[in-house]
């Protein structure tokens, strides 16, 4: 203990301490504190540390040391490069022994000694498998909403930090079936810290299928739907690399099939064609075929079964341009039908021939933009004759009303003199005079 507190460190003297009394290793002081610990603690030379390390995988090397307080101590003395110094040791010469990165962040987030700078250092710290303390807390059982938020709103990298095999927290999430209130956190703020990031979702379902984890995929497919609908996914092309999988099995497959089918069988709204897809999936042998025949079966279903898709969403196309096409000969038979009841209603020959002649005149070959115009100068015109008429009306009714107020005149009397100049005669005396009022 006390040789390695010291500023002067002898390997002469380290070697034939550890040579002469090995317990010296394992010796605990008052506090429960081993010689390594003060050694990262007082980043004792590298070589100092290389002895220790091999000193003590050779004599105590089923004696597995307590990382966790080792961390936890290191960190409420702030020693940040104490903490790293047992991060390098532990990669390189005890991989196999664990650290719960999770208890240490735990109380070092409750302890009053620990600096935040402490804690960051802490939390950006990857184990042997490159895994940031975000991937473990997610893989584990227990999860505390309070210690996430923590976590990211400490370091935020943690969230687009890849292990050793390229994954991200949010893979573990889906494949452990982290509860809904983890991924909505999750979501959130990988929408909130990197809004331009896009996620590897080809990449994460094959991992999910190549795992076995049906229900992984289906939590991804929800996630994606609700929250990251812009991004795409190549469904056709996950399918073909885990039809070529030796690890996916039967029922892994039909689950992404009916997932990556979902959106465009609701798109397509035919029920037969839905039920026809859905069969076909269903219809998948189980254990018919050897393993390379079964591969090649799930290789050939996945391609005939996107080649129907693709066939059902031609044809439903092609009926919807069909639709559009009667849809249109439609209106045009009822505007047709509204210019001739419109025709009748003004009752002037003069203007149906003016209207029937410009519409025989129409040219058979004009182009679009001419069919246009000729349309709107149609219309146009016969609105116009509507006004004239309109106007005509009023202007009789006017006329009418004047001969009427004429003939009510001192000069005609109240005799009824004059009624048969009228254009209207009602042939009641009593009523005409409560007409005129």
């Amino acid at each position: 203990h006390i040789l390695a507190c010291s500023t002067k460190h002898d390997m002469e003297l380290y070697r034939f301490m550890i040579e002469k009394y090995p317990n010296n290793l394992i010796t605990q002081d008052k506090w429960g504190y081993l010689p390594i610990l003060y050694s990262f603690l007082c980043n004792a030379p590298q070589e100092v540390m290389q002895l220790m390390v091999e000193s003590h995988n050779t004599y105590f090397h089923d004696n597995a040391l307590d990382w966790g307080r080792l961390i936890i101590t290191l960190g409420e003395d702030n020693a940040l490069d104490g903490i790293r110094n047992l991060f390098d040791t532990h990669q390189d010469h005890f991989p196999d022994q664990s650290i719960n990165w999770e208890e240490c962040a735990v109380e070092l987030a409750r302890s009053q000694s620990a600096s935040i700078e402490t804690f960051k250092s802490l939390l950006r710290l990857s184990d042997c498998l490159g895994m940031s303390p975000l991937h473990i807390l997610v893989c584990s059982t227990k999860h505390d909403i309070d210690m996430y938020q923590s976590l990211i709103e400490t370091c935020p990298k943690n969230l687009t930090t890849q292990d050793k095999w390229g994954d991200l927290p949010i893979l573990y999430a889906f494949w452990g079936n982290a509860p809904k209130e983890v991924m909505q956190l999750l979501v959130e703020s990988h929408n909130t810290y990197f809004p331009g990031h896009v996620l590897d979702w080809g990449r994460m379902i094959v991992t999910l299928g190549k795992a076995n984890a049906p229900g992984g995929i289906r939590n991804l497919f929800d996630t994606h739907q609700n929250h990251f609908p812009d991004q795409d996914i190549n469904w056709e092309e996950c399918a073909v690399e885990l039809a070529r999988s030796r690890r996916t099995s039967f029922e892994t497959f039909k689950t992404l099939l009916r997932l990556s089918v979902a959106n465009r069988l609701d798109a397509l709204g035919v029920e037969k064609w839905q039920g026809k897809v859905e069969d076909f999936i269903n219809e998948f042998p189980v254990n018919e075929y050897t393993r390379d025949k079964k591969r090649a079966r799930l290789l050939y279903s996945a391609r005939l079964l996107y080649s129907n898709l693709a066939s059902y969403e031609q044809l439903k196309e092609a009926t919807w341009l069909l639709e559009i096409a009667l849809w249109k000969a439609k209106i045009d038979e009822c505007r047709s039908l509204s210019v001739a009841n419109r025709l009748d209603a003004l009752g002037v020959e003069k203007w149906q021939g003016k209207v029937e002649n410009f519409t025989n005149e129409f040219p058979a070959s004009a182009s679009e933009n001419t069919r246009e115009e000729w349309a709107r100068l149609l219309f146009s015109n016969l609105a116009s004759y509507e006004q004239l008429k309109e106007a005509t009306w009023l202007l009789e009714l006017a006329l009418w009303k004047a001969n009427i107020d004429a003939y009510r005149s001192p000069i005609h009397g109240q005799s009824g003199e004059g009624r048969s100049h009228f254009r209207i005669n009602c042939g009641v005396q009593q009523i005409l005079p409560i007409v005129v009022s």
